[in-house]
């Protein structure tokens, strides 16, 4: 790593990865760092995105979709369910790819990235945030730039040390399990969203699962 950049961006996920391409595209240096070891692994959310909002940002590619969602189903505990349209083409996509070909064209618009690299605090010079401190490989690196970006999730550690408040109220969390199942009816149809509720299900919560084209079911709870 250089001792300076332009930007750095802590957390290659979607959002960390576009801001890196979009800041090289733009002809400044931009160094992107993500604490895992594979860029696309241990995903933290839901995989349904809207394909025209996803436009703007990457072309769809067939590569990293899972399936093309035509209805949400919402099902009671009595049976009864309704069915309505997206509000615009979406898709399920499978993160591993998806997030790789991000940080791909996040590098190949002139970023430099690094993955097993993890941000462990921040510099400060004049009361304002000046660059990263980080580790990579068992070693420290003081990484200055001219503007950070905390792509490090909803929890993010980076804008905490920069006196953000970035913890939301537990209303907005979504407690989770998610099983990617095999041997399953195939007849099932994979392009509908299903969300089941009721307290027999997940007492207090709801029961949500999503088709996959590339797997013959993905569920959450």
């Amino acid at each position: 790593m250089k001792a300076a950049y332009d930007v750095m961006v802590v957390g290659a996920g979607p959002a960390g990865s576009t801001a890196a391409r979009v800041a090289a595209a733009r002809g400044m240096s931009v160094l992107l760092i993500d604490k895992r070891q594979e860029i696309g692994s241990l995903v933290r959310c839901a995989e349904a995105v809207g394909a025209e909002s996803l436009r703007p940002y990457i072309e769809p590619d067939e590569r990293w979709i899972n399936a093309h969602i035509s209805a949400y189903a919402v099902w009671n505990s009595a049976g009864d369910h309704v069915s309505v349209p997206p509000t615009e083409p979406t898709l399920i996509v499978e993160r591993k790819v998806f997030d790789r070909e991000l940080a791909h064209l996040a590098a190949k618009a002139g970023a430099e990235v690094r993955a097993k690299t993890s941000a462990v605090g921040l510099l400060h010079e004049n009361g304002a945030v000046a660059g990263v401190k980080t580790r990579s490989q068992g070693k420290d690196y003081a990484v200055k730039a001219k503007l950070v970006i905390a792509a490090d999730g909803t929890e993010s550690q980076v804008a905490r040390w920069a006196g953000l408040k970035t913890v939301p109220p537990m209303r907005d969390y979504y407690s989770a399990f998610q099983y990617l199942l095999s041997g399953v009816n195939h007849m099932v149809d994979q392009t509908e969203c299903q969300y089941h509720l009721g307290p027999s299900l997940a007492p207090g919560a709801m029961r949500g699962c999503s088709r996959r084209a590339t797997t013959p079911l993905t569920s959450g709870w």
